[in-house]
């Protein structure tokens, strides 16, 4: 993923080739400096961000992305995924951790090395500080022909140098101030350099109740207005526990191997919004594609079993995962996933005439 070099024009060129609508997309990424995309480790959420622009789908550079959302919902395990990917695509990752409770162990399963002697992990203590020191000086760490990105993850625990004093912040106007300021200074640098900033953020309750949406982030509502790209990841429907159960001298014992989250486009600049996925999260193993797929495949085709290759099905999840990573049918599922995808999202699409100006 590194800046433009010679041949990268058409190698981007081949893949847009392949996409839907190529006049279309290829306008889209040169107005808007998109000569990247990144895979978010989930191929039903690249899809539901930029599938109709881009056949794979995945996050454009040049944008300001916010995934928010209860707690322990898979929003740490996305923004390493998205690490881990720029890394593999030759580029650079600051990862910002204001909470300082991101275990680099946890880090690695995703393929994301992050030291502080390397620089590219940093702890900041207020907003000003994370701004100045390390979004307003990209340069200092990244290269200009280097595809890079900032993750901060965890807004909700930065504070303010008037929160540290002994007037304090009661009413946390400054802190929604400072966040304003610096996103409205950064965002000209991320569109312009074609960067990637991504935040994550919890949610909390409105005080006061009221009608409409009854959560909001502790940040202001300074991200919710930069940003290109807002994601809510929550607990979908039907629960979120993946359990394991097994016997053991004739007693049954459980125990949680991992989430299943529900993943949802609340603001987009990128694609249509509001879209959905469901995305799982298996611990120490990361993002789990395979399965999303399978149970994606299985509901839309309205099918009895889990398809798992030409000649090859499985009655349960668990077997139908490891018989298509038995065969390396990865590749197999997730084509089959996007064209499925594409083919219900041209059911969807409302068919008009061109519009016609007075």
């Amino acid at each position: 993923m590194t800046g433009r070099k010679k041949g990268a024009g058409k190698t981007m060129k081949a893949k847009l080739n392949r996409s839907k609508g190529k006049s279309v997309i290829e306008n889209s990424l040169i107005e808007h400096n998109w000569s990247h995309l990144i895979d978010t480790g989930s191929t039903l959420l690249n899809l539901i961000i930029s599938g109709g622009r881009v056949r794979e789908g995945g996050i454009p550079g040049g944008a300001m992305v916010e995934a928010f959302g209860p707690s322990g919902q898979g929003k740490t395990a996305l923004a390493c995924e998205i690490g881990a990917s720029v890394i593999r695509a030759g580029g650079k990752v600051k990862y910002i951790d204001p909470e300082g409770r991101l275990d680099h162990q946890y880090a690695k399963v995703y393929g994301l090395p992050l030291s502080e002697d390397e620089k590219n992990y940093v702890r900041p203590d207020t907003i000003s500080e994370m701004f100045d020191e390390h979004i307003m000086k990209w340069d200092d760490w990244a290269d200009e022909d280097t595809f890079s990105a900032i993750i901060v993850d965890g807004c909700s625990a930065l504070t303010t140098d008037q929160e540290l004093s002994d007037s304090g912040d009661p009413y946390g106007g400054r802190r929604a101030k400072e966040f304003s300021e610096g996103c409205r200074k950064s965002g000209r640098i991320i569109s312009n350099k074609n960067r990637l900033l991504v935040f994550t953020s919890q949610v909390r309750e409105k005080m006061g109740g009221g009608i409409g949406d009854k959560e909001t982030t502790s940040n202001g509502r300074a991200i919710e207005f930069y940003a290109s790209l807002r994601i809510r990841i929550g607990k979908p429907a039907q629960g979120n526990k993946i359990m394991k159960k097994i016997k053991h001298h004739n007693k049954e014992i459980s125990k949680a191997i991992g989430i299943c989250a529900e993943a949802s486009i609340r603001k987009s600049s990128v694609d249509d919004p509001f879209r959905k996925c469901l995305i799982y999260l298996m611990f120490g193993y990361g993002l789990d594609d395979i399965r999303s797929n399978l149970v994606y495949n299985k509901a839309m085709f309205n099918e009895k079993s889990y398809v798992t290759g030409e000649r090859s099905k499985a009655v349960s999840l668990e077997e139908a995962v490891r018989k298509v990573e038995e065969a390396e049918n990865e590749e197999w599922l997730r084509n089959r996933t996007i064209d499925l995808w594409h083919e219900i999202e041209n059911k969807l699409t409302v068919k008009r005439k061109k519009k016609v100006y007075r």
